[in-house]
C-alpha cells in the first residue's frame, strides 16, 4: 500500500480534484472540467470516450465513469431492505438538543459511511451547538431511514433545524422522509409526546444535488428554495477557491479557503441558482460564475430579507460539504452564520466544559476512504476547553471496535501522563479557547500505562486487523464537565484488505506491489519492463517543458506535461505502461523536431506502450482465507491502441493464471477517469468469484495486471499518444472473517522440572509456554520466540537452552504445550526451556508466538510476559543449624507470664530437621500434648543483625533484617498453632525497635493475626499438617526491620504455637531512589507562612547520586500558585545516597525558598514532590511510583480569634485548657463561614 502525499486524513478536510462514478451507463452530456490546482498545466478535454459513458469489457465487465451523474429518466437502485435509524449516542431529553444531524452519507462507493457527518459534529461543538445524531444511510442492502408518518414527525420536532448531510449517498430522502420533512417545516406537531418546537429549519449538505434534484426535486424547489438540473451542470474540480459570498447573503463579505483540506472531501460539485426570488445564492461557484443559465452557485438560502409569504423556516442548500473548508475557524464561522441566521438557540457556557474539536482518520487510498489493514496508524483528537475557567488537565476515551464487535483498541488518554516536552503534556493549563491534540499510537499508550502503573509492554499500537467497517467513538472524561453534549462522536472506518496507489517507495505504507515480466508473446516478447510509477507525461508529444524549453514552446503554443487529474488521480504518482525513456520505432531516422507535428513524426522518441509489451505488476500474496466477498476497486484512465490489451489476472500460487479482464481500445477524454462496475451491496468494483475467497487455499493469491501489446508500431491517434492506462487508486475490500488468532495462554516457570535437567542447580528453572490457536485456521511450522530480562532491563536471553522452538502442526481451536501429567499432552515439549539462572533476581520471561506480519487479527496477544523470582535471603532460620549467629531478642511482657518460646528437639515432627521454635508452658512441658498458661503476653523477635550467607565471603554481619533495599520482601514460615479462645498470635513488624528498650520499644504493624487451631494434626511427621505462610513484607522496603511473633494468652489452655525454616526472601533493587517523606502543614488559615519539609532515600545496592527534589503547589483548577516566579522550587542534593542512607530538604538545608504560603488564599490545593538522579533517562529507577508524591492542602479562612470566645469556669484563660471538672463550656460570639462545602 502506498500513502497518498499526506500521512494523515481529516474529518475536517477536502479530497482535492476527487471525480465520481456513475451508477449506470450514461452518455451524450457535454460536461466542463478544471483541472487540479496543481498541474503543470490545465488538461482540456478532448475527443474520444465521452466523460460518463459506460463501457464493456471483453468479459463483459462495465467500466463506469467516475462521475456518479443523475440524467432524465434514471432509475435508482433500491435498496433490497428498509428499517429505521437509530440515535448514536443516545437522544438526548426532549428539547434539551436544538440540531438534528441526520448522517445520511451510507453508500457503498466510498467504504466509510458517516464519516463527514463526525466533522460536521466537531464544528457544532466549535459553535456552542447541543445537538442529537441519528444514522442512516444505505450499506449493505439495508436502507435505513427516518421513521414514517406521526413517529418520525414526533422525533424531528423536538429540534429548531435538522441539518441533513447525505455526503456521497445518491439515495438522500425517500418518499417517507420527503413527507415527514415537509410536516415539519409546515409546523405540524406529532401525537407521540407533548414537545414541539416552533422554531423550524432545514440545512442539506451534499455534493449529489443532482440526485437530490433527480429523487427529490419538489422538495428541493419549494422547501430549500434551491434548483439544479440534474448532472448538467457538475464541474470536475470545481470548488471555488477561495469561496466566495454572494451580496444581499449572510455570507456577503467573507470568503473561505478550500485550499488545504484534507481528503475526506470529493470535488464534484453541481451549479445551483434560486429556485425563485424569494431566496437568494450565497457562495459563488466561480467556475460557472456569469453563465447564463444562472447556475452558478454552490449554496442557496432561503428567505430573503423582507420576504412575506405562508412559510415560517428557513432553509439553506448548501451542493458541498462542510470539509471542502480548510481551517478549523472557517467551518465552525460558516455553522455558526447560518444556524445564528436561523435563530438556533447555543448552549449556554459553562465554568467547565471540555469537548472534541476535531477527529483526524488516516485514509490511506483516498477516492475510496479506505485505511489498510494491520498496518498501524495515528489516530488524533482535539479536545478544546470550550468552559470559562482554565483547566490543569484532561483526558480522552478512544475504543475502537471491528465489524464483529470485538474491541482492537480501549485505552484513555490522560495529559497528565506525558513528559514535559510531550505534545500532548500540559505545563501549565488549558485556557478557555485552547486545545490539546491527542495523538493515539503505541508510544503515547506505552507513556500512559507507565502512569497508571501498568505493564508497559502491553503498550498497543492502533491497527485495524481485518477487512471491513470499523468503528472509532471517542469521548472526552473529564471531572466536573457540565457540557456533556460535546463529548462525544463516533466514526466508521471502511478497512481495506490490501491498498496499492502507484506511490514511489519512500511513500509506501504497507505490502507493495512488484513489477516483472513475462514471455506471453512468445520468441517476440519484448524483454524489459515498461510498467513504472508515472507522475507527469505529455499528452500532446510536442516536448514542451523537458525538450523544449518552457517558456519558448509556450509562447509558440505549446503545453507543459500532465500530472494530477490526468497522469493520476491522488497523490503524487500511478502505475503507466508507457516506455519512461523513449523507444524509437523501426522505421525512425533518429531526427526530431519538437513542436505541434512531433506526435506524428517517425523520429521522435516515443513514450508509449512497445511492440510485442508484456511486462506486469503483481501484488504481495494476498491472505483471502477469511474473506466472505472480496471486490476490486481501481481507478484507471489513458489511451489505448485497439490491438494492445490491459489484462487483470489472479493466481493461487503466482504460476498459473486465471484472466478476470481483458480489455483493449480504451481511449477516454484527457481527464476521464473509470471503474470496474458491479453489483455488490457494500462495495463498488470487480467482485471475485467464491473460487478465490474463503477457502484455505486461497491464503496466498496472487492478483496481476498485464500490459499486453501486439506487434505493430501504432503509437498515436491524430491528437495523442496511445500511453497505455494510468492505473491508480487500488484496493481490495470486503469482509473478513476472524478466522486466525493466536494467543499465548500461560507461561509458568518453575524449580520442579518436567522436560529439561537442572543439573543439580538450585537456580535454574524450568519455563513452559501454552499457546492457543482461538481461530478456526490451523498452522504449520509457527516459530515460537522465548527470552528473558531481568529488573534491571539487562538481557539474560543467553542463559536459556532454547529460544525459538517451532510448533510443527497447530490445529484450529486447539491448545498446544500444556503438559500436565495424564493430561494426554506429554508428547508436546517443545515449548520447554531451561533458563540457567546465575544469580537471585527478579526475572522476566516473555514468549511470543513469531506470527507472520498480518496473519493474525489480534497480534497484541501473541505474547505474553511473566515476572518469576530467584530469591535473595535476608535472613534465615531451619532451627537445626549451628545456634551461634542467632541471638534472638525475647520479651516477657507480664511477670505473672508461665509461657516462653524455646527452642526445641520434636523428633520427626518438625518441618524440617528435628527443632522447632515453639511456645507454651514450661512447668510439665510434654512433647506430645504441651499447654499454656493465661496470662502471658511474650514476644519472638529477630536480631539486631546478621550474617545473611554465613560462612560466604558475599556479605558480612550487617543490619537484620536489611530490607534497605528490597524489592517485594516476603516473609515465609512454616507454622501450627492451637490456641484457646480469646488467646492470639500477632505476627508484627516495625522498622524503629530498639533491643535496648524492649519492653516499650517500637511502633509495631500486625502483619497476621492467628487465632484458633490450624486443624492440623499436632504430633506428626507429616509434612502437609504444617501450614506454610507467605506474608508480604512491601510496606518495609527500604528500612532495617524486625519481625515479631508475639503471643498473648489472655486465658490459656491451647497447647501453643510451633514455628519452623523461617525465612525473610526477595530481591534487592539497584537503582531506587524514594521518597519517604513530605512534611508541612496540611491544615490551616490562609495567609500564613508555612515550612515544607522532603526526606528523600537510597534504596538501592547501587550510590544514588546527583539527586534533584522538586516542589510544586497548584490550586484547584490545577494553576500554579507556588513558587510565583518559575516553575518549580528544585534542590540538587550535595551528596551520593548509599542504600538507606536520607536527606531531608527543608528550610534548613534548601533555603528559603523551601517556605510557602505567603498571599494565598483560603482554597484547597496540591503540593506535588519528585525527586529523580540526572541520568534517569539512561538508567532508569526500578520502583518510579515512589519518586513522585502528592499531597492535599487544605487552606481555611481565620474564622476566630482568641479574643471573640467566651468561657465558663473551669477554663485557663489564653492556653484554653479545661479543668475536666467544671461546666466546660467554651461558646464564640460570630464568625462569617468563608466555604460552607470546602469539598
Amino acid at each position: 500500500m502506498n500513502a497518498n502525499v499526506s500521512k494523515s486524513d481529516s474529518l475536517y478536510g477536502k479530497m482535492t480534484a476527487i471525480f465520481v462514478v456513475a451508477l449506470l451507463a450514461f452518455s451524450g452530456f457535454s460536461l466542463l472540467a478544471s483541472a487540479g490546482s496543481n498541474d503543470e498545466q490545465e488538461s482540456e478535454i478532448t475527443s474520444g470516450i465521452t466523460l460518463g459513458e459506460a463501457l464493456v469489457s471483453d468479459n463483459g465487465v462495465e467500466a463506469l465513469s467516475e462521475l456518479n451523474m443523475a440524467y432524465p429518466g434514471q432509475e435508482i437502485p433500491i435498496a433490497s431492505t428498509m428499517a429505521d435509524g437509530a440515535f448514536a449516542p443516545a437522544k438526548q431529553d426532549s428539547g434539551d438538543a436544538k440540531v438534528l444531524l441526520v448522517d445520511d452519507d451510507g453508500e457503498n462507493w466510498m467504504s466509510g459511511p458517516w464519516l463527514e457527518a463526525s466533522h460536521i459534529a466537531t464544528a457544532l461543538n466549535d459553535g456552542g451547538y447541543s445537538y442529537d445524531v441519528y444514522r442512516v444511510g444505505r450499506w449493505g442492502g439495508t436502507n435505513k431511514e427516518l421513521p414514517s408518518g406521526d413517529t418520525g414527525l414526533s422525533m424531528v420536532d423536538d429540534y429548531e433545524v435538522i441539518i441533513w448531510y447525505s455526503g456521497w449517498n445518491t439515495q438522500i430522502m425517500s418518499s417517507s422522509e420527503l413527507s415527514v420533512l415537509s410536516d415539519y417545516l409546515d409546523g405540524d406537531c406529532g401525537g407521540g409526546d407533548s414537545f414541539c418546537t416552533s422554531n423550524r429549519n432545514m440545512f442539506v449538505s451534499t455534493q449529489m444535488s443532482d440526485w437530490f434534484d433527480s429523487c427529490c426535486g419538489s422538495f428541493q424547489n419549494n422547501y430549500m428554495h434551491s434548483d439544479t438540473t440534474y448532472s448538467s451542470y457538475i464541474v470536475v474540480g470545481g470548488t471555488s477557491n477561495p469561496m466566495k459570498g454572494v451580496s444581499g447573503s449572510i455570507f456577503e463579505g467573507k470568503e473561505y479557503s478550500t485550499d488545504t483540506g484534507g481528503v475526506h472531501y470529493l470535488d464534484r460539485p453541481c451549479g445551483n441558482k434560486a429556485f425563485d426570488n424569494t431566496a437568494t445564492g450565497a457562495f459563488w461557484m466561480d467556475a460557472r460564475k456569469g453563465a447564463s443559465d444562472g447556475f452558478d452557485k454552490h449554496a442557496v438560502q432561503f428567505p430573503v430579507d423582507g420576504y412575506v409569504g405562508p412559510q415560517t423556516h428557513k432553509a439553506f442548500m448548501f451542493a458541498d460539504e462542510i470539509g471542502v473548508f480548510d481551517k478549523r475557524s472557517d467551518r465552525a464561522d460558516f455553522f455558526a452564520s447560518v444556524l445564528s441566521w436561523m435563530e438556533v438557540t447555543k448552549e449556554q457556557t459553562q465554568n467547565v466544559d471540555i469537548g472534541i474539536g476535531g477527529v483526524d482518520i488516516p485514509n490511506h487510498v483516498q477516492y475510496w476512504r479506505s485505511v489498510e489493514s494491520m498496518v498501524p496508524v495515528d489516530l488524533r483528537i482535539t479536545v478544546t476547553n470550550y468552559g470559562m475557567l482554565p483547566q490543569a488537565s484532561t483526558a480522552v476515551h478512544l475504543k475502537l471496535k471491528n465489524e464483529f464487535g470485538q474491541v482492537l483498541f480501549d485505552s484513555t488518554f490522560d495529559t497528565r501522563a506525558f513528559p514535559e516536552g510531550h505534545p500532548m503534556h500540559v505545563s501549565d493549563s488549558i485556557q478557555s479557547g485552547d486545545s490539546v491534540v491527542f495523538t493515539f499510537n503505541k508510544e503515547n499508550d506505552r507513556l500512559q500505562r507507565i502512569y497508571d502503573g501498568v505493564d508497559e509492554n502491553k503498550a498497543r499500537h492502533v491497527i485495524f486487523t481485518s477487512a471491513g467497517m470499523d468503528r472509532i467513538a471517542v469521548e472526552v472524561m473529564h471531572t466536573g464537565d457540565q457540557g456533556a453534549a460535546n463529548n462525544y462522536v463516533q466514526a466508521d472506518v471502511g478497512v481495506g484488505m490490501w491498498i496499492e496507489n502507484g506511490e514511489q517507495p519512500e511513500d509506501e505504507i504497507g505490502p507493495s506491489i512488484t513489477f516483472g515480466d513475462s514471455d506471453v508473446n512468445g520468441a517476440n516478447s519484448l524483454d524489459h519492463i515498461n510498467f513504472h510509477r508515472i507522475s507527469s507525461y505529455d499528452t500532446d508529444a510536442d516536448g514542451c517543458g523537458w525538450a523544449v524549453d518552457a517558456d519558448t514552446c509556450l509562447a509558440d503554443g505549446g503545453s507543459l506535461n500532465k500530472t494530477v487529474g490526468t497522469v493520476y488521480h491522488e497523490g503524487k504518482s500511478s502505475l503507466g505502461m508507457s516506455n519512461k525513456n523513449g523507444w524509437y520505432k523501426s522505421n525512425s531516422d533518429g531526427s526530431c523536431t519538437w513542436g505541434s507535428n512531433s506526435l506524428s513524426d517517425t523520429g521522435c522518441p516515443k513514450f508509449t506502450m512497445e511492440p510485442n509489451q508484456d511486462d506486469w505488476f503483481v501484488s504481495p500474496p494476498l491472505d483471502l482465507s477469511a474473506m466472505e466477498e472480496v471486490v476490486v476497486g481501481m481507478l484507471f484512465s489513458g489511451c489505448m491502441e485497439s490491438g494492445d490489451m490491459f489484462v487483470m489476472q489472479i493466481s493461487k500460487d503466482g504460476v498459473s493464471w486465471t484472466n478476470l479482464i481483458t480489455y483493449s481500445g480504451f481511449c477516454p477524454g484527457e481527464g476521464a477517469w473509470y471503474l470496474w462496475g458491479g453489483s455488490n451491496a457494500k462495495y463498488q468494483g470487480y467482485t471475485l468469484t467464491a473460487d478465490w475467497f474463503g477457502s484455505d487455499d486461497t491464503s496466498q493469491v496472487y492478483w496481476r495486471v498485464m500490459a499486453d501489446a501486439d506487434n505493430d508500431q501504432v503509437t498515436e491517434n491524430s491528437q495523442r499518444p496511445y500511453n497505455g492506462w494510468w492505473i491508480d487508486e487500488i484496493v481490495f475490500r470486503g469482509t473478513e472473517r476472524i478466522t486466525r488468532d493466536v494467543a499465548v495462554g500461560d507461561v509458568t516457570v518453575d524449580n520442579d522440572f518436567i522436560v529439561k535437567n537442572n543439573g543439580g542447580n538450585s537456580l535454574w528453572r524450568e519455563i513452559n509456554a501454552t499457546v492457543i490457536n482461538a481461530g478456526e485456521a490451523a498452522w504449520t511450522d509457527l516459530p515460537v520466540k522465548f527470552s528473558v530480562t531481568n529488573l534491571q532491563g539487562e538481557d539474560e536471553s543467553g542463559n536459556l537452552d532454547e529460544t525459538e522452538p517451532t510448533i510443527a502442526n497447530l490445529a484450529g481451536d486447539s491448545r498446544y504445550g500444556d503438559v500436565t501429567a495424564g493430561g494426554g499432552n506429554e508428547d508436546q515439549t517443545e515449548l520447554f526451556a531451561l533458563f540457567q539462572c546465575l544469580g537471585a533476581n527478579t526475572y522476566y520471561a516473555t514468549v511470543e508466538v513469531l506470527v507472520p506480519a498480518g496473519k493474525d487479527y489480534f497480534p497484541w496477544n501473541n505474547s505474553m510476559t511473566v515476572s518469576f523470582r530467584v530469591f535473595d535471603t535476608f535472613f534465615f532460620d531451619d532451627i537445626d543449624s549451628d545456634r551461634d549467629p542467632y541471638s534472638y531478642t525475647t520479651v516477657d511482657r507480664l511477670s505473672t507470664t508461665q509461657n516462653s518460646w524455646v527452642e526445641r528437639d520434636v523428633d520427626n515432627d518438625a518441618y524440617s530437621g528435628q527443632y522447632v521454635w515453639q511456645y507454651a508452658k514450661e512447668s510439665g512441658y510434654s512433647q506430645s500434648s504441651p499447654s499454656t498458661g493465661g496470662g502471658s503476653d511474650d514476644s519472638l523477635i529477630t536480631q539486631d543483625t546478621f550474617d545473611r550467607d554465613g560462612n560466604g565471603d558475599r556479605f558480612g554481619t550487617d543490619v537484620n533484617v536489611d530490607l534497605r533495599a528490597a524489592f517485594k520482601p516476603i516473609l515465609s514460615f512454616a507454622i501450627k498453632w492451637n490456641l484457646a479462645s480469646g488467646d492470639r498470635l500477632e505476627v508484627r513488624a516495625a522498622t524503629d525497635f530498639d533491643s535496648d528498650q524492649k519492653l516499650s520499644s517500637g511502633t509495631w504493624t500486625v502483619i497476621k493475626t492467628f487465632e484458633g487451631d490450624c486443624g492440623c494434626a499436632w504430633s506428626s511427621s507429616d509434612k502437609e499438617q504444617w501450614v506454610v505462610e507467605e506474608l508480604s513484607l512491601d510496606a518495609f522496603e527500604g528500612y532495617q526491620t524486625w519481625i515479631d511473633f508475639r503471643v498473648v494468652t489472655s486465658n490459656g489452655g491451647g497447647k501453643g504455637v510451633m514455628i519452623d525454616d523461617l525465612y525473610v526472601i526477595g530481591n534487592e533493587y539497584r537503582n531506587n531512589l524514594d521518597i519517604t517523606d513530605v512534611s508541612t502543614n496540611r491544615y490551616a488559615a490562609s495567609g500564613g507562612e508555612h515550612d515544607l519539609s522532603v526526606t528523600v532515600k537510597g534504596i538501592g545496592l547501587e550510590p544514588q547520586t546527583s539527586v534533584t527534589v522538586t516542589a510544586v503547589m497548584t490550586d484547584s483548577n490545577g494553576l500554579r500558585v507556588w513558587p510565583a516566579d518559575h516553575s518549580f522550587n528544585y534542590f540538587t542534593l550535595p551528596v551520593a545516597l548509599e542504600k538507606g542512607e536520607t536527606f531531608t530538604i527543608d528550610p534548613t538545608t534548601g533555603g528559603s525558598d523551601w517556605t510557602w504560603g505567603s498571599g494565598l488564599s483560603p482554597g484547597i490545593y496540591q503540593m506535588r514532590v519528585t525527586a529523580w538522579r540526572d541520568d534517569e533517562q539512561q538508567v532508569h529507577d526500578e520502583n518510579p511510583a515512589n519518586n513522585i508524591k502528592t499531597v492535599t492542602i487544605v487552606l481555611g479562612a481565620a474564622l476566630l480569634t482568641g479574643d471573640e470566645w467566651t468561657t465558663g469556669s473551669g477554663w485557663s484563660e489564653g492556653s484554653y485548657v479545661w479543668d475536666g471538672e467544671n461546666d466546660g463550656s467554651l461558646t464564640s460570639d460570630s464568625f462569617d463561614v468563608w466555604n460552607s462545602r470546602p469539598f
